[in-house]
């Protein structure tokens, strides 16, 4: 009777360390479940704040690049513009710099400082002195008439001259934003500032070239 208390003492003792070891396991098993189920959260907080993050540069970027582009075309002509005939590059004050007449006694084009006319542009048309000549849009009009314009867009520099130049006065004008290359050589100690905006109208009479340059930009 005695070892029958004795053993199933032991064995209620037993079975209740049993019990200790199990609640002990599952209570760190369901902290290590709590501690993996944050990790989500975690990372999506982190994934958010690298968005904003990017959303931000991209944001400041774009801007930067937009003001770039507006600076660019604030500062110098527009060649594609000026050939479909829009003229808003080009607003703003136009002198006369230089202008060439060849005397036809063997020596050439004559270069001089100053000029002998004006030039006025508006948004859709350019005016060189009394409306001797008048561009708009692929058209050019002297005194003879209405002549369709050929455009040449070198990259740099935009070319326009008569389709048909069988007429008894040619014409040619060429827009050289500022820092562009010209065609040009004075002579006579003539200088000629490629550091503005130029329009340089060309004419077969009397071999007769002026330059003008944007002194004052809209």
């Amino acid at each position: 009777m005695k070892r029958f208390f004795v053993f199933a003492l032991t064995l209620v003792l037993m079975l209740s360390l049993t019990a200790c070891g199990n609640n002990d396991n599952a209570s760190s098993n369901n902290s290590s479940v709590s501690i993996n189920a944050a990790t989500p959260s975690d990372e999506s907080s982190v994934s958010s704040q690298s968005s904003s993050v990017y959303s931000s540069t991209s944001t400041s970027v774009s801007t930067n690049a937009s003001s770039s582009t507006q600076d660019i075309q604030a500062t110098g002509m527009n060649l594609t513009q000026i050939q479909a005939g829009n003229y808003t590059s080009l607003l703003g004050t136009w002198t006369g710099v230089a202008y060439a007449v060849n005397p036809h006694n063997g020596t050439g084009e004559q270069w001089k400082a100053g000029s002998l006319s004006t030039l006025s542009v508006s948004s859709d048309k350019i005016v060189h002195g009394n409306g001797d000549l008048v561009i708009q849009g692929n058209t050019l009009k002297d005194s003879a008439g209405s002549h369709t314009l050929t455009f040449e867009n070198n990259g740099d520099s935009l070319d326009a001259s008569l389709t048909d130049q069988n007429v008894a006065i040619n014409w040619a004008v060429y827009f050289y934003p500022m820092g562009a290359k010209n065609i040009l050589e004075p002579n006579n100690g003539v200088k000629i500032d490629n550091t503005k905006n130029l329009i340089v109208i060309w004419s077969s009479s009397n071999g007769f070239t002026e330059v003008f340059a944007q002194t004052n930009a809209k």
